[in-house]
């Protein structure tokens, strides 16, 4: 769990409360955006912190993309002179074996799941004792990834049921939604017009079953 609950309890509630995506996707984005910013500005030419970057390997690729979005070119430049130059790969000596490919260790990736983690066992715990139960019935509805991690870290009982129940019933209207821009667009119908969330249904879906790109699962 994280440290200060006050805190993550007011984020949380935020989230819930005013966020247009997955509420757990905007808490990683708030927290990612401005980690990447910090470390670009004031810790590029950290030696410990530049030394964990080159035993991880650098980040994965989305969000190299996403580090390539940020602040002026210098401090990337640094960085990315630092990690290629210790990454160069050797031809291997000896007796040859094929070796499995690395492992992604991306420390922004690691970042995501401690945030998720922390997140999620706080929703359930609050649901638990009652808190957030109307937050959570306004709120956008989650991303698939997080729809699924939030049952595989909850407990059977009244707090996942009401999660459940009301995630349903978000996933229903988005259904609608793409079933009537699918029906509309057939000729025989095409005089109906969409209305504004059956217009964006195809964007809500791939948001939907993706979630933010901050979780650099896309890459």
């Amino acid at each position: 769990m994280l440290n200060n609950f006050y805190l993550d309890s007011h984020k949380l509630q935020e989230a819930l409360l005013e966020a247009k995506q997955c509420p757990i996707c905007q808490i990683i984005e708030d927290a990612l955006s401005w980690h990447m910013e910090s470390f670009l500005s004031e810790h590029v030419n950290d030696v410990k912190i530049r030394a964990l970057w080159r035993e991880a390997e650098g980040l994965c690729p989305g969000h190299t993309r996403l580090l390539e979005g940020n602040g002026p070119p210098l401090p990337r430049a640094i960085l990315y002179h630092d990690l290629i130059s210790s990454l160069i790969p050797t031809p291997p000596k000896g007796r040859w074996q094929k070796k499995k490919r690395s492992q992604n260790n991306c420390p922004i990736c690691a970042q995501v799941v401690q945030i998720e983690d922390g997140y999620l066992g706080l929703l359930a715990e609050g649901l638990g004792k009652g808190s957030f139960l109307e937050l959570l019935e306004n709120s956008h509805a989650f991303c698939l990834h997080h729809w699924r991690a939030f049952l595989a870290l909850s407990k059977p009982g009244t707090a996942q049921d009401f999660f459940q129940e009301k995630q349903l019933a978000k996933t229903e209207k988005t259904l609608g939604d793409l079933s009537e821009f699918i029906r509309k667009h057939d000729w025989r119908y095409q005089d109906e017009t969409l209305t504004p969330s059956e217009a964006e249904s195809p964007k809500s879906g791939a948001v939907f079953l993706a979630g933010s790109i901050w979780l650099g699962r896309q890459g």
